[in-house]
């Protein structure tokens, strides 16, 4: 289950590793909180965080990875609702 109102005050944000330097878009994730991975966009760091459980997250890297059944399989687990906030 994903906490409500998660406190993002202690994530370690880690920018993706191809992102580049070039100031394109860019994804950061935090996975250092209990019972949750919190996604953001780097460019916009006080706008919308997406949370995530930790199996949900494993399931989502298993897809875009290659190493899942299917996107039709498993993207129905990967956003319930009530798993965006707005709260920085």
């Amino acid at each position: 289950m994903i906490p409500q109102g998660a406190d993002l005050s202690r994530a370690h944000w880690q920018a993706s590793r191809r992102s580049g330097s070039n100031g394109g878009p860019c994804v950061e994730v935090a996975r250092n909180l209990p019972g949750v991975v919190t996604v953001r966009d780097s460019r916009d760091p006080h706008g919308g965080t997406l949370l995530f459980s930790h199996a949900q997250w494993a399931a989502f890297l298993a897809m875009v990875t290659g190493q899942s059944p299917g996107w039709w399989q498993t993207a129905s687990t990967l956003l319930p609702s009530g798993s965006r906030t707005n709260a920085p």
